[in-house]
Formats: C-alpha cells, structure tokens, sequence
C-alpha cells in the first residue's frame, strides 16, 4: 500500500536565482509498488505575499474624475481602452532564460499596436495565450498566463503570471539503490519554477549510474500553479553477468574466445560499480583478467581504477619458437561529465596508466627475448552533437597520449613517444520516420613519429578494423582507417526482438617507424547481421571479401579471400 506523504520544509524563496527545471506529461502511476514520497506544501496565501508586479505603460494616463476618484472606463462595441498593463506574478522576469522586460513588453506592444489601443476580451485573452507559449519556449513547462475577470481602471489591465513550481517529488520501485540516493540528485529544484533542462539533466544524472534507470511524467500538485514529479525506477539491478563467445582472436593466440564478466552495481551505497572480467582461448597458455572500479562523486565527476594481467602463448606455425610472455596494466583514471543536453554533450577526462611487458622464447633467447616498462598519461575529449531537423549525429573523440619508457631491455624503444589519436563517427536516418534505413560513417586515426611499443600499436585488421581479413595481420605505429556502413531494415517480433541486416566497406592504411619502409592497406566489403532479443540476448555475424591488400616487406604469408566473424552474448 503506497505510504503517506512526508512533510518537508524549505525556506528558499529566491526562485528567480535557484530555478527549477520540468520534464514530461501530467499523468499519474498506478500499481502496486513501495511508494516513497517528499512533499513540500505551497500555499496560495504564501505566494500571493511574494508576488511581485510589472507594469507596462502604452500611452498617457487618463484623468482622474471630478473628484478625484478614477471610474470605470467605458465599453464600446465590446472593446475598451488599454493604455497599460501589469504582469502579476511569482515572480514575473527571469533574465538568465531570455525573460526580460524589454521581451516581454514586444509581445504586450504588439497586441496593443494591432489593436490600436482598444481590446475585447477574445483580444485579451489571445495576448495571453502568446505570453504563455513565450514563457513555455524559453523552458518554463507549465508556466502560463490569463486574465481574470476584472474591472479596467484608467486603461489599466492586470494579468496574473502562474511559472509552476515544483511542489512535491514521489518516487516509486526502487529496492538496490536508496531513496536518498535518488531524489538527491533533485536538490535545489524543489519550490523553484519548474524548468525542463534541469529536470532532464537530473534523469540524466541519475541513469548514469550502474543498474540503474529512471523515468518521470508530471501531474498536478496539491494546490493550484503547484506540480508533482512521478519518478518511476524501470530498473534497479544489484548486479549484472556477461557470457560472450566469438571467434575474433588471433590465429596464433587463438581465435574462439570465451569472456566472463561480472559487475557489482552500487556498491557501499555510494553508486560506484565493480567489474571484474576473464577470457580464455581454445589454444593453451592464453588468459587475461582483470578487476576495476568506477566511483561518481558529486554529480559530474566519475573516478576509475583498474589492473590486468594478460598472459599469452604463440602457437600455430610458430609453436615451435616457444613464444610466450605477458602484459601487466595498472591505470588510475578520472572523467567529467556535465550536465549533457539532446543536442550537444562533452566529456573530459584523464588516464594515468603503468605497464609492464615480458616476452620469452625457448629458441633463440637472444634474438626474441624483450621486455620493458612504461608509463603513459593519456587526456581525452569526447564531443556529441546532434542535428533533429537532418537526422545527424557526430560523435568526435581526441585523445593524445604522452608515454616515458622506464626500462627496455632488447627493444628499438626511444626513451619517450607521443601518439595523436582521433575517431570521428557520423550517422545520418535517411527517412524520418524510418529510423531502419541509416548510414554511417566513421574515420579513426594514430600517428606517432616515434617507434611504440607493441601494447600501443594498433591491428589493421579484424572484426573491430578491416572485416573480410584475418584478425592481427599487420599492427601499425600510425594508421587511418574509414567505414562507410547502411542498414538494409529492420525486422522487429513482437516487443523485443529484433533483426538488423546491413552492408559495409572498410579500408586502412598503416606504417611501423623503421628506417626502412614497413606499411600495408586492406580494403574489403561485406554484409552482416544483428540480432537481438532485449537486452538480453545479443548475436553478430558479418562476412568479409577481401577486395585488396598490399604488405611490405611481404611476408609470404598465405591470405585468405574472406572471413567471417561471429559472436554471441547473454546478460543474467
């Protein structure tokens, strides 16, 4: 049975200064949750006393009578002189939303100026209407204004301006996260006029957090010019596993992988996530796992740390070299999101990371043997922008990446690289109303003018790269690679099925940093397929031709015409 609400006090009365934000459409839930709810009562009595009026003069004053008293103007053919007019509200400007005097007196002198000088109650009301649409555009969802029956004075014409304050938040479905824990992200919204962005940011903050996500609609609060905000929990998941299989390795390291992860949301109550994730191959001597945790702290600020061990054995035509070796990861990192908006977001932040690799041979020690540590300090940004009207979104990464060699034994290592990263996606729905036909783009670059080591190389080829050739053939110190990618349809069952064919063509080019020339390029074309049952289930399958391909020095090795790359994941 829902609980009764519980009284809460502010003392805040400054709303022009601390405004509030809304977000949704008045409806109201039903059903049986556990219901908590914070209540702020306004009264009528309370906002009449800090109203506040703007007048607005149009012309002289009348007269006064005889004796001194002002009358009634008169009534002619239904209209009557309107030489001024008030606005009457709690409060009436709001100058940092484009609410100022000087706009609101273009809309008031237009309406006079149309009907020169003389209104009926139909004109009135009309004037009313387009302040209220005025106020609503400029993010002030339930704002509105009307004229109440009245007596004009001397030309005078009083309206009353209602911003619709953010009286009571109920929230409803949470068990995991806390009750506290969600409506905080609301502080300093309530009794403020209610303002879409800041209540969208607030969703937007709180469905940042692991497990968790949140909607809200609007309805009418307890007094008149007062709203509640319903905030229903569709998900609260204390925790989440990932079962992959895939075929996206590398022939000598082993192509079908098998991947486990595990997350723990929410942990201490402070809305941080725990991840912890092993891979194996079906080739022997292959094992990588890892441990990491993210941790929010304030509302745009997100703190990571994470470790991993990553030992790997060379098999296949080189077995016999006994190559094997390991790579160990430690990186501290921090992000700050803030408060993103539909059309453009911007993410910053700052990975410091410490490496350290070994590779040994039970053949030729002296030739293949290598190993040697690093630290690297990388800074990114991350920029989103949407266009609604032409159906476009850009997503643009850069990330430059400064790294200082610690100890190199048998390595062409410098004693320092610096690596220039960027990807840059573009999609684009060719019809409105039919998001199934898209087309993207994407363009993803590195260059360094220093020899890397083999951890900071990037692979030219695979499933993530040039599709329709082997994983791993060639990794590059600098490299570009572009993707042109549109989807044939969609097919949906019911309300969570759903099958996405699509056709793509990919094309790199790469060079190692050697005194003598070392490059390649691939290009290939192929179709795919995804499907999905929810979020659930998920399963990948794309096919590969191999257009065109260039090595040099040549290798020798035998190529093979096309490939096909799989996967399948499920989530419990």
């Amino acid at each position: 049975m829902p609980q009764p609400y519980i009284p809460a006090c502010s003392s805040r009365t400054d709303h022009n200064k601390n405004r509030s934000r809304g977000f949704g459409t008045a409806n109201a839930f039903v059903g049986f949750f556990r219901l908590f709810t914070l209540s702020l009562a306004l009264t009528l009595g309370a906002g009449a006393a800090n109203a506040v009026e703007v007048r607005f003069e149009f012309g002289p004053r009348a007269a006064p009578v005889a004796n001194g008293e002002p009358g009634l103007d008169a009534i002619e053919n239904g209209r009557v002189t309107v030489r001024s007019v008030s606005l009457k509200g709690r409060p009436v400007e709001f100058p940092d939303l484009g609410i100022s005097r000087a706009r609101l007196e273009q809309i008031l002198v237009r309406h006079i100026r149309k009907n020169e000088g003389h209104m009926s109650v139909s004109d009135m009301h009309r004037m009313a209407d387009e302040l209220t649409l005025f106020y609503r555009e400029q993010g002030l969802s339930f704002a509105e204004v009307y004229v109440t029956p009245q007596e004009i004075i001397q030309g005078h014409l009083v309206m009353d301006v209602v911003i619709g304050l953010l009286s009571e938040l109920r929230l409803v479905g949470n068990a995991h996260y806390g009750t506290d824990q969600i409506l905080d992200a609301f502080n300093g919204l309530l009794l403020a006029p209610v303002f879409a962005p800041d209540i969208e940011a607030a969703l937007e903050r709180l469905n940042r957090l692991p497990g968790l996500e949140v909607f809200g609609v609007f309805s009418m609060g307890t007094h008149p010019g007062e709203t509640r905000l319903n905030l229903k929990v569709r998900e609260d998941n204390p925790r989440e596993t990932l079962l992959r299989l895939d075929n996206h390795g590398i022939k000598n390291t082993g192509k079908y992988r098998a991947i486990l992860q595990h997350k723990e949301h929410n942990l201490f109550r402070t809305g941080g996530s725990f991840t912890a994730t092993a891979m194996t191959t079906e080739e022997g001597g292959n094992l990588f796992g890892g441990l990491s945790y993210r941790q929010p702290v304030g509302l745009a600020h997100t703190f990571a740390a994470s470790v991993s061990h990553n030992q790997f054995a060379i098999n296949g035509e080189f077995e016999a070299l006994g190559l094997q070796g390991t790579l160990q990861d430690a990186t501290m990192g921090w992000e700050y999101l803030p408060e993103h908006s539909p059309a453009y977001n911007a993410t910053l932040g700052l990975n410091v990371s410490g490496r350290k690799a070994d590779i040994i041979s039970d053949e030729f020690r002296e030739l293949l043997e290598s190993d040697y540590q690093y630290v690297a300090i990388t800074p990114f940004i991350r920029l989103e922008q949407s266009k609604a009207r032409w159906r476009l979104r850009h997503v643009l990464n850069i990330s430059p990446s400064f790294g200082s060699i610690l100890d190199s034994t048998n390595t062409e290592l410098e004693d320092q690289y610096l690596i220039l990263k960027t990807n840059y996606t573009l999609r684009h729905q060719w019809l409105k109303d039919a998001p199934e036909y898209q087309i993207s783009f994407a363009f993803d670059a590195q260059y360094s003018a220093d020899p890397l080591p083999a951890s900071e190389r990037q692979s030219l080829t695979g499933p993530s790269q040039v599709r329709g050739f082997d994983a791993g053939l060639y990794s590059a110190d600098s490299h570009y690679r572009v993707s042109l990618m549109q989807t044939l349809y969609r097919y949906d069952w019911g309300s969570a099925w759903q099958l996405v064919p699509y056709t793509y063509t990919d094309y790199a080019y790469g060079q190692k940093e050697l005194e003598t020339t070392d490059e390649a390029s691939f290009l290939s074309a192929g179709l795919g397929l995804e499907f999905a049952y929810g979020k659930r289930i998920q399963a990948g399958l794309n096919w590969g031709y191999a257009i065109d391909s260039s090595i040099k020095p040549e290798t020798g090795a035998d190529e093979a015409e096309s490939a096909l790359y799989g996967y399948l994941s499920t989530r419990f």
